[in-house]
């Protein structure tokens, strides 16, 4: 056991309700069809989350790490029963982002320490 076990739960509980909001990661699933040339069946599922949107620093964009157009989105891990992944869609009150592949030397999805919050690069 580690002093960082609880600390997911901690961060939910005391951040979650001030400082994120109510959000929506959408991850599209496709399963190939079982008749040749039948179409593919794709299919959402919705998690709701706690998330938040950021900006990259200014040391990201200058080295090239990530696209100007890139924003970062926070998720309390604690609050979100999927992991998320490139291609999900995260959803913000009325806003929109996709999670963007691995690129320029940024992973398209990170975690803390503590695995109590999801870094995702997204763009609209």
């Amino acid at each position: 056991m580690s002093i960082l076990d609880d600390v997911a739960g901690i961060i939910a509980d005391a951040a979650g309700d001030l400082v994120f909001y109510d959000a929506t990661l959408t991850k599209t699933t496709t399963t190939p069809a079982v008749i040749p040339h039948d179409p593919p069946t794709t299919s959402t599922t919705a998690y709701t989350c706690k998330a938040l949107r950021d900006t990259f620093g200014a040391t990201w964009l200058a080295g090239g790490l990530v696209d100007a157009e890139d924003v970062k989105v926070l998720i309390l891990a604690d609050t979100l029963s999927a992991t998320p992944e490139a291609g999900d869609r995260i959803t913000i009150g009325s806003d929109t982002w996709t999670i963007v592949p691995a690129g320029g030397g940024k992973a398209a999805v990170g975690v803390d320490a503590a695995n109590a919050c999801f870094e995702c690069r997204a763009r609209k």
